[in-house]
């Protein structure tokens, strides 16, 4: 289906399931299909919204305002305009940081927050800033979509028995306009929400895969930022948790937003090194 912005932009979506609403936003590069191995389990107990940001999937391509409080002020309006609020919103990297947005500037639309892969910042003086965005712009300008969908791939998926998700990814990434994929690194680059995290007031998972190439600490400093926050790290996972360990993360999630009980993040010690157990 098909939303229209303020701006006469159109915004695809899906629905799915009964139940309490729950928001789910990808990553850069992605679209509402990256959470094929999410739905069937959270549409059991959720009325779930998938959504393309503008520019990615099948949503239409303008040739500006790809920014995180953009993607943020364009969620937010689709989701008060077809009254799917107050909702759950579960964010994965890009899509993370959109989630934070919206729970600080739109609080009236944000009931909970999942986390996945995230940061709340992404300064652009830092040398891990500037290696990321750099090699991710020379490939994309040397090789084209689809040989970086190559790369990207193998980055996130490195095991052999992983070549399904990785030609998957490749497909459904490779069909990016390297145009506005450039011109969204470039609007993510210093952006920060770190000052405004306390002020966050609806539960919130952390979620973070052990060997995620967004460093841990980060994860940390954010859940010790948010008042009240959880923290969940997932063995043997990398950026990609929602594919790499789909059925640990359905677990976690979906015992998480229904309530069941997980230990607080203690803001002073690492949480035990153990993979989540069954909810």
């Amino acid at each position: 289906m098909l939303w229209k912005t303020a701006e006469g932009e159109e915004l695809y979506y899906e629905v799915s399931g009964y139940g309490p609403p729950l928001l789910l936003i990808h990553g850069l590069g992605g679209s509402g299909r990256d959470w094929g191995l999410q739905l069937p389990a959270l549409r059991q107990h959720f009325r779930t919204i998938t959504i393309d940001l503008r520019g990615h999937g099948r949503s239409s391509r303008p040739a500006c305002g790809y920014t995180i409080p953009g993607f943020a002020a364009d969620t937010a309006d689709f989701m008060t305009s077809l009254g799917f609020f107050p909702a759950q919103v579960m964010g994965i990297s890009l899509g993370g940081m959109v989630a934070l947005q919206m729970a600080v500037d739109f609080p009236e639309v944000v009931a909970g927050l999942v986390i996945v892969n995230s940061a709340p910042e992404l300064p652009r003086g830092s040398w891990r800033q500037r290696w990321e965005l750099g090699q991710r712009l020379l490939l994309t300008r040397l090789f084209g979509m689809e040989r970086t969908a190559k790369v990207l791939a193998r980055r996130l998926f490195p095991k052999e028995g992983q070549e399904p998700l990785r030609r998957g990814f490749e497909k459904r990434w490779s069909a990016n306009d390297p145009r506005i994929y450039l011109q969204t690194l470039k609007g993510m680059s210093g952006w920060s929400l770190v000052d405004r995290l306390s002020a966050i007031a609806v539960p919130t998972l952390i979620l973070a895969g052990r060997e995620d190439f967004i460093p841990l600490e980060v994860k940390k400093s954010c859940a010790r930022e948010i008042p009240g926050a959880r923290l969940e790290i997932v063995e043997d996972s990398g950026h990609a948790t929602p594919a790499d360990q789909a059925e640990i993360f359905n677990r976690v999630v979906v015992g998480f937003l229904t309530g069941a009980s997980l230990p607080p993040f203690d803001k002073k010690m690492e949480p035990p090194k153990t993979v989540p157990q069954k909810v």
